[in-house]
């Protein structure tokens, strides 16, 4: 009988490690701030809006947005159950002198519960950490305004996902019993609604991820960080025909630019719900 693997889930330390290495080999951050800021500003222009963020990381969004000079934030409840990451925002947060804001812990799920209503909600790529997810959908657009938009970005088919889809079966096994995880990508939220009835637009956008230290094989301190954001557990708890198994997909997805960085090819969706 085969054995069964199982690999350490990240914990929040680990998690934590290697979000910093993908944000240093990402152009994530341009691609969603330039995104979000083009449409908050295209369907509200300078009113004065209330917005709700689930899973905010490190806040590095909700500052630009309070701070750019053609938003006014008028109040931003964020959600964030990451401790690192709720210690980042909490920090950020003591120069938003013109927002009243409250800084929430807590899972957001089908079950949350607040009284306040939003212009716009974010669902940053958090939607992968949700129990239900297409019910937490469903509850977040309750908490809209009139008019109001939830901007939903989750990774498209290609890319980071197929990453995840090769150990997921096995990583999952080891989470403890709080831990919510779902393999899903943009195309399961698209189908979701589309069962619902609700209406959405949906665009499609590219992240290259500087992924030169793991193709070159070169085990620098951080070489495989960003492919183990996609897998949920440390590339080296792998065993080496998984790990083989994970290069040549790493690779098979990877450009080369013209200063001879290895870029790999990570797909996004925007998914912008009424």
């Amino acid at each position: 009988m085969e054995t069964q693997k199982s690999y350490k889930i990240l914990t929040h330390d680990e998690y934590a490690k290697v979000y910093r290495t993908f944000k240093r080999n990402s152009q994530q951050d341009d691609i969603v701030r330039n995104a979000v800021t083009e449409l908050i500003l295209h369907e509200f222009g300078r009113n004065s809006i209330d917005v709700m963020s689930i899973g905010s990381g490190t806040g590095w969004l909700e500052d630009h947005l309070i701070k750019h000079p053609q938003l006014k934030i008028t109040s931003l409840l964020a959600i964030e159950p990451n401790l690192c990451h709720f210690e980042a925002i909490k920090e950020k947060s003591a120069n938003w002198k013109n927002t009243i804001f409250d800084l929430d812990p807590s899972c957001f799920g089908a079950d949350y519960g607040t009284e306040k209503r939003f212009d716009v909600i974010l669902m940053v790529h958090t939607i992968y950490y949700i129990k239900n997810p297409i019910n937490a959908v469903i509850k977040a657009k309750s908490f809209l305004k009139h008019g109001g938009k939830l901007i939903i970005v989750a990774q498209g088919e290609k890319g980071g996902y197929e990453l995840t889809a090769t150990v997921y079966e096995e990583v999952i096994r080891n989470a403890p019993p709080t831990y919510a995880y779902n393999c899903i990508h943009g195309g399961f939220i698209v189908d979701g609604l589309r069962k619902e009835g609700i209406p959405f637009t949906i665009k499609e956008a590219v992240d290259f991820l500087n992924v030169t230290d793991f193709i070159g094989r070169v085990e620098s301190p951080n070489y495989s960080d960003t492919i183990s954001l996609f897998l949920h557990t440390m590339y080296e708890y792998l065993d080496d025909e998984c790990k083989e198994e994970i290069y040549k997909k790493v690779k098979k997805h990877t450009t080369v630019t013209e200063d001879n960085r290895h870029v790999f090819n990570h797909y996004n969706k925007f998914i912008i719900v009424e």
